[in-house]
């Protein structure tokens, strides 16, 4: 691989596309990163802290801390990797309830 990426997947609460709660908080996220060699990599879930949405590069870094991988919340079977140039971020979510809106 000829460059470190990552990916990540956000769950929404509402139909607004917000990268967080306009009333403050996180958001359920999972992400796929590379390791420190960008050999494998690693999906974890968590809540996406209000810092990121200025991209400054301390809150970029520190995406994932305080993340794990799952099972978390209802998210399960999550995968990630680098197939023909391509990064794969795959995962199960199960709802209580049929969402109003996908």
């Amino acid at each position: 691989m000829t460059s470190k990426v990552w990916t990540a997947i956000a769950f929404r609460e509402t139909a607004e596309c917000l990268m967080t709660p306009r009333g403050g908080g996180g958001t359920l996220v999972v992400v796929g990163k590379p390791d420190a060699e960008g050999q494998h990599y690693t999906a974890m879930a968590g809540m996406l802290k209000p810092e990121v949405k200025g991209f400054s590069s301390e809150a970029v870094e520190g995406l994932t801390s305080g993340m794990q991988a799952p099972p978390l919340e209802g998210i399960s079977d999550v995968m990630a990797e680098h197939v023909g140039g391509d990064l794969v971020l795959g995962l199960i979510r199960k709802y209580d309830a049929r969402p109003r809106q996908l």
